[in-house]
């Protein structure tokens, strides 16, 4: 899967783990909007851009690893995300103030 269109996963309430294919280039707005039960994702390193809101209201979700790969993570990507507590980034990551919940400790590398 290269492609995975906006909205598609949106409110897939029980929605607890996801692999993403290495090969994924591209995830829509809202992709996996109000995901309540995801608790963990790992981005893969072919991705470069967290659109706005992929991960929006995904309340479970506390585990997040985002590859040195990524340069942009648009507005309110992970705002909801209220478990998330830290998450490094490369340094040359273009963020908004809306990117992450108020309180979760964004560390450049």
């Amino acid at each position: 899967v290269e492609i995975i269109g906006s909205s598609v996963f949106k409110d897939c309430k029980a929605l607890k783990n996801v692999s993403l294919s290495s090969s994924l280039q591209s995830m829509g707005f809202n992709a996996f909007h109000d995901c309540l039960s995801l608790a963990k994702i790992s981005i893969p390193s072919s991705l470069k851009v967290i659109e706005a809101g992929t991960f929006r209201e995904c309340s479970s979700l506390s585990d997040v690893l985002i590859p040195s790969s990524v340069k942009s993570i648009k507005e309110h990507a992970f705002t909801g995300c209220i478990v998330l507590n830290e998450v490094v980034i490369s340094s040359d990551a273009e963020i908004t103030k809306t990117s992450f919940p108020p309180g979760t400790r964004v560390e450049k590398q």
